[in-house]
């Protein structure tokens, strides 16, 4: 998914999850191959309800076969989470992230769930340019929740300020 402007909507913007392969031979495996690039998100969901992008690899097969990589993504107030990684299966990268809450976002980057082998990076690529992290519903918005995961997770390169609650 890539170069799209989304803004205004009364639902979450990109909403994906796993999926079950059935093979010939029978077995089943996990399928999650998820590129996200240049997006810009500006007013998505209702409050305190969707997300601009909430990635969902939960599942309870053994095979797993999951990649899941997002960059260049502007997101201004929100209703929601402006990167939502549940159950994230194996490694996943973010690069390039810039949140502004506003005055109703629930938080830049929220990990739940994620399984031993499902680290995520959050770096920034862009020279001296960090990921600027900004905003949200006052006294509960947070820069980056990590909740419940077994992995190990990189945040470089991010500049949170002015946050509406934790960071």
């Amino acid at each position: 998914i890539n170069n799209l402007d989304i803004s205004d909507t009364t639902g979450g913007a990109i909403e994906l999850a796993a999926m079950t392969q059935t093979l010939e031979n029978g077995t089943t495996r996990s399928r999650f191959a998820v590129t996200i690039d240049e997006i810009a998100f500006d007013d998505v969901g209702t409050l305190n309800a969707d997300d601009d992008i909430q990635l969902d690899a939960g599942t309870n097969q053994t095979t797993i076969s999951h990649s899941t990589a997002i960059s260049n993504i502007t997101s201004l107030n929100g209703n929601g989470v402006g990167i939502n990684l549940v159950q994230n299966q194996r490694a996943a990268t973010i690069n390039n992230f810039d949140w502004n809450g506003g005055t109703t976002g629930d938080g830049a980057l929220r990990i739940f769930e994620a399984g031993t082998q499902g680290a995520v990076t959050l770096s920034n690529s862009a020279g001296s340019d960090d990921n600027v992290i900004t905003g949200g519903t006052v006294g509960t918005a947070y820069a980056i929740n990590i909740d419940n995961s077994a992995a190990t997770h990189t945040v470089t390169g991010t500049k949170i300020s002015a946050m509406g609650g934790d960071s």
